[in-house]
């Protein structure tokens, strides 16, 4: 169709509103239902007519928008090289509104969960930086290895902390990606008296500061080891001016700059990064696929688990021990457990 120039002005070829259908599929056997299921959310989404999620269990997919670049760019109809890039996408991350004119193409991840979501996602090659995996007690994922030992390794001004101010700058990101917020605030979480991000100026602004607009309240976080408790400051974070300097910021809904705003780490919490992430990076098959696997993965465990019924189960949270003759080594986080029925 792409080489007849009566069908050039079609929107579906303009568009390249196409979807991939297995031949195994198109015959009598067990899998036409999922592929008919799959087959209509698909035509909802090249329509835009629905962002319905697909498991594409079926084989029901998308081609490679790269793909019918390449194939199509000696014909009557060719498509552009961006056809497949949307428009400017504007999102809120933990009440913090901001606006990309294109997908991010410079990221640095500023912590391991941040870094594992983009491996995840197969983005490694927009990774430019991120903060080290301490290679002992809480090591990489052994699946993604091979990837982040092809990413430039960022150590922080005093060579173990957050990818500096320096390094961000040099690398000329575009995007950051954390999951605390203590990476975007405004001075450093380790010396109350450096400033964590200079080049932009005073930082704060509607849902970046810990406490409410107005309220001028000092913060001391006793929390923190002896000698760096954050004393006499007004706690302000930076997202709204990095995103004004022209680096988007993407913060983890569990730790949002105002208490108010976090979200509580459930399965919803992780599906709607996953999605959100899938907009920004205009991934959405993968970010569908991703959450298809982490549902899956849950479903699994959890069979897994009733298997075991009528042993005791004693799963003690967080970190510590669990006590089990199913053999668990160590507690589930709490999303986990919640989902397989551990209380």
């Amino acid at each position: 169709m792409h080489n007849h120039t009566e069908f050039c002005n079609a929107h579906y070829i303009k568009n390249a509103d196409y979807i991939k259908f297995p031949f195994s599929a198109s015959t009598i056997g067990p899998r036409v239902g999922a592929a008919a299921l799959d087959m209509v959310g698909a035509a909802l989404k090249v329509t835009k007519k629905s962002d319905s999620a697909m498991n594409f269990n079926s084989g029901v997919d998308f081609f490679d928008p790269q793909l019918l670049v390449d194939h199509t760019k000696d014909l009557l109809c060719p498509l552009p090289a961006d056809y497949w890039i949307d428009s400017a996408v504007t999102y809120t991350n933990c009440g913090v509104t901001n606006t990309l004119v294109k997908p991010p193409e410079r990221v640095v991840t500023m912590n391991q969960g941040s870094l594992e979501f983009m491996l995840s996602m197969g983005l490694q090659d927009r990774i430019v930086g991120t903060r080290g995996v301490p290679s002992g007690l809480d090591p990489i994922w052994p699946k993604y290895a091979d990837a982040y030992n092809n990413i430039p390794v960022m150590t922080g001004s005093d060579g173990n902390s957050y990818p500096s101010e320096a390094e961000v700058t040099a690398a000329n990101a575009d995007f950051i990606f954390a999951d605390w917020r203590s990476a975007f605030s405004e001075y450093a979480w380790n010396n109350d008296l450096k400033r964590q991000w200079t080049f932009v100026g005073e930082c704060g602004g509607e849902n970046s500061d810990f406490w409410p607009a107005g309220e001028n309240q000092t913060y001391v976080d006793s929390g923190r080891a002896p000698g760096y408790e954050l004393q006499g400051e007004i706690e302000s974070y930076c997202r709204p001016q990095l995103h004004a300097n022209g680096i988007g910021t993407f913060l983890s809904a569990v730790s949002c700059e105002d208490p108010t705003l976090r979200s509580s780490p459930t399965q919803q919490t992780l599906y709607d990064t996953i999605t959100t992430m899938g907009e920004i990076f205009n991934v959405p098959t993968v970010a569908s696929q991703l959450i298809t696997e982490i549902q899956n993965d849950f479903i699994i465990a959890q069979q897994t688990l009733q298997e075991g019924a009528g042993h005791s189960l004693t799963g003690l949270l967080r970190g510590v021990a669990v006590v089990s003759p199913l053999g668990f080594r160590s507690a589930p986080p709490a999303t986990m457990a919640t989902r397989m029925g551990v209380s």
